[in-house]
């Protein structure tokens, strides 16, 4: 009798082990899976924010180009250099920002379930 109490009771602590695993394992999959949430609306919502302070800075630009057109002063040449300058930096902005996100989401990635 002593015997079958004693594999009775190993039994017990080897399915609480087991559930207590699972519960973990899920609840960290649960917890990468929402992290992954956040940070991909905060991605989407970063880079729309660059977008329209990108769409912004052109807006200027073509303004002030187009007051220059207008009185005729100032140096178009140095003008368009300058815009150049801007649009590049504006694109290597995005480019970074795209590494980046990418890298984020590795780092999120939820690892297969066996």
């Amino acid at each position: 009798m002593n015997t079958q109490n004693t594999y009775s009771a190993a039994e017990t602590a080897r399915r609480f082990t087991e559930n207590a695993a699972d519960a973990t394992r899920l609840g960290a999959e649960q917890g990468l899976r929402i992290n992954r949430q956040m940070i991909d609306a905060w991605a989407t919502n970063t880079e729309a924010t660059l977008k329209a302070t990108f769409e912004l800075q052109n807006a200027a630009i073509a303004a002030g180009r187009t007051v220059l057109e207008a009185t005729g002063t100032g140096n178009m040449a140095y003008m368009e250099q300058w815009a150049d300058v801007v649009r590049r930096a504006q694109q290597a902005t995005l480019d970074a920002w795209q590494v980046n996100k990418q890298a984020a989401k590795k780092l999120g990635t939820v690892p297969a379930t066996s």
